[in-house]
């Protein structure tokens, strides 16, 4: 449990110990610290290590990028959430419902309609149900 908020200094210490060893966290492990990064509204760490993923040896799923969609919405950051899920589909992973109703959710929270409505009709174009 050490990404719970009051432990990520904790978290980053194991991160980096795990560098030092010369092993590298798999996709679940950085997928935790993201998620639990972005609920403690330490976004900026979520984003870094997000940027620091060696894609070579751990590349961001989904899941990924769909909670730092999410955290980047819910803090009113829409355009930078916006530019991880373009970079979502540089990378050729399918956004989700969750995704799709984050950015449209986010968007409308904002006061930016016209976005949201743009998000709700790419979503039923490709296929997703709302």
């Amino acid at each position: 449990m050490l990404c719970k908020a009051g432990n990520v200094e904790a978290a980053f210490k194991v991160r980096d110990a795990m560098k030092e060893a010369g092993l590298f966290p798999n996709v679940i492990t950085v997928n935790i610290m993201i998620d639990r990064l972005c609920k403690a509204q330490k976004l900026d760490e979520a984003c870094s290590i997000f940027e620091g993923m060696d894609h070579k040896v751990c590349s961001p799923d989904a899941a990924t990028f769909c909670s730092l969609i999410d955290g980047l919405g819910k803090q009113g950051r829409v355009d930078d959430a916006y530019r991880i899920y373009e970079r979502m589909l540089d990378a050729d992973q399918i956004p989700n419902v969750v995704v799709y109703t984050s950015l449209i959710r986010n968007f409308f929270k904002c006061d930016r309609k016209e976005d949201g409505h743009k998000m709700y009709k790419e979503m039923t174009r490709s296929g997703c149900s709302p």
